[in-house]
């Protein structure tokens, strides 16, 4: 199944179940939620954090997917074709070259690693 395709599945899917009526915020504050429980694997599997997560990280992805393609649907956005810009946009910004690979290898050992030793273990 291609993006369009998956968009086109959770619109009918809400609209079966009449979830295609909730709010933009609605809709907002559930991605919100869902990618925050995300994030509660992310920090699991990276060793941040040793508070174990309930579930599966894949189910904890379908769902933050599930949600962002929701809201997609309400708002009128075309997510594949945003895609395509946002990484057309991307490349031109951030051109992929070994410098930039041991650049941000440099930020990820000096600033991102030491500020999330400092959570709650």
């Amino acid at each position: 199944m291609n993006i369009k395709e998956a968009q086109d599945r959770v619109a009918a899917f809400a609209a079966e179940r009449g979830w295609d009526v909730n709010l933009a915020s609605q809709r907002g504050e559930h991605l919100v939620r869902e990618i925050g429980r995300l994030m509660e694997y992310t920090l699991y599997m990276e060793g941040v954090t040793t508070k174990a997560p309930t579930g599966t990280v894949e189910k904890q992805l379908g769902d933050v997917l599930f949600s962002l393609l929701s809201m997609a649907n309400h708002v009128g956005v075309d997510v594949e074709e945003q895609l395509r810009v946002a990484m057309k946009e991307d490349a031109a910004k951030y051109p992929a070259s070994e410098e930039r690979r041991e650049e941000s290898l440099r930020a990820y050992t000096t600033k991102m690693r030491p500020m999330l030793s400092g959570l709650d273990r």
